[in-house]
């Protein structure tokens, strides 16, 4: 049964007993006739407010006719003010129940109020939790970029290059296996890496099929292969791989990217020094060292002679008729000598 219609029932029940007494009770109007503010009551309790207005009218119909029945002035004068007090009653009912609802709907305005400031204090602070964390790793990759490339950028040896990258990567990521694999070795991962001119990102090896077959006991579950470029060309590939699914992120694989651009530029920065050494020391249409570079050679050995006194000795020669091989046709686009 609804609420409306246990309130509908319960209200007419008690209208029907009271108006049932005072019919088949005289003389006890005065008496019965306050019990119609039970009927307000039960509507009050039921929260109906339609009829509660309703029995307000059958009462005061009910305290006419109980009047109009009655015979001596002071019973009509009580009706009429028990009369007057149902509607009293009614009207505090009112005004009492249209007090707690704009208290209700004040307070339910306030409760909306409350959660959405709550529901905006929770995104921020997931956003600031989310802006922080992201702030923490950014300045924690700029801190191992600047270290990388201090540590990078003070050898000149290729084989140290590698060596200290591997050791920046390691102490990056504990427990990864980390590798320098030179030129392009026969390698499923750096073979795709080839195909695809990229690099290669390996969440579970389980669930691969990029590289052939799945292996019911792969070596490794998560990869990562990037490659090395010296002068626009292949050098080498810096691999990682650990023994759990899922180790590496988009994240780490370009992390992993820049200390291997690091690595490159610094091999590029060693080729071109090279490059330029040998420039400056050699006879760029002979190959022979310049007379700079002979003279410094031959102090050094000097030098060296006379520290460990040992004997020294300069071998000259000479060609013959070289200008006659220099004018030959054969050679006239050659620079002279």
């Amino acid at each position: 049964m609804s609420s409306r219609a246990l309130t509908l029932l319960g209200a007419n029940t008690l209208f029907a007993a009271v108006s049932a007494a005072l019919f088949f009770m005289p003389g006890w109007e005065i008496v019965l006739y306050p019990l119609y503010g039970l009927i307000f009551l039960w509507n009050d309790h039921r929260h109906d407010d339609e009829m509660h207005i309703i029995f307000v009218f059958l009462a005061t119909a009910a305290a006419f006719l109980l009047m109009a029945r009655e015979t001596a002035a002071p019973a009509r004068a009580g009706l009429a003010v028990e009369a007057f007090g149902v509607w009293i009653l009614s009207f505090g009912i009112g005004y009492h129940r249209g007090s707690l609802g704009a208290a209700r709907t004040s307070a339910f305005a306030e409760t909306d109020k409350l959660e959405a400031l709550a529901k905006d204090a929770e995104r921020e602070l997931k956003f600031y939790g989310t802006y922080e964390a992201s702030a923490v790793a950014q300045i924690r990759l700029r801190r191992d970029m600047t270290q990388a490339a201090k540590s990078l950028g003070t050898t000149m040896d290729a084989d140290e290059v590698q060596r200290r990258l591997m050791r920046i990567v390691e102490s990056r990521y504990k427990g990864t296996k980390v590798q320098v694999l030179p030129g392009t070795p026969k390698d499923p991962l750096v073979d795709w890496s080839v195909k695809t001119k990229a690099a290669v990102l390996v969440r579970d090896m389980k669930l691969e099929d990029r590289f052939g077959p799945r292996p019911a006991a792969p070596p490794f579950r998560s990869a990562l292969v990037v490659p090395l470029t010296v002068a626009q060309k292949p050098y080498g590939f810096l691999r990682l791989d650990a023994p759990a699914p899922d180790a590496y992120t988009g994240d780490d694989l370009r992390t992993v990217d820049l200390f291997a651009t690091l690595a490159s530029m610094t091999l590029e920065n060693i080729r071109l020094y090279e490059e330029a050494h040998q420039l400056a020391i050699h006879d760029g249409l002979t190959q022979l060292v310049t007379q700079r570079t002979f003279h410094q050679k031959l102090k050094d050995e000097l030098l060296r002679a006379g520290r460990s006194q040992m004997p020294t000795a300069v071998i000259m020669s000479d060609i013959d008729h070289f200008k006659v091989y220099n004018d030959t046709p054969a050679t006239a686009g050659r620079s002279s000598p």
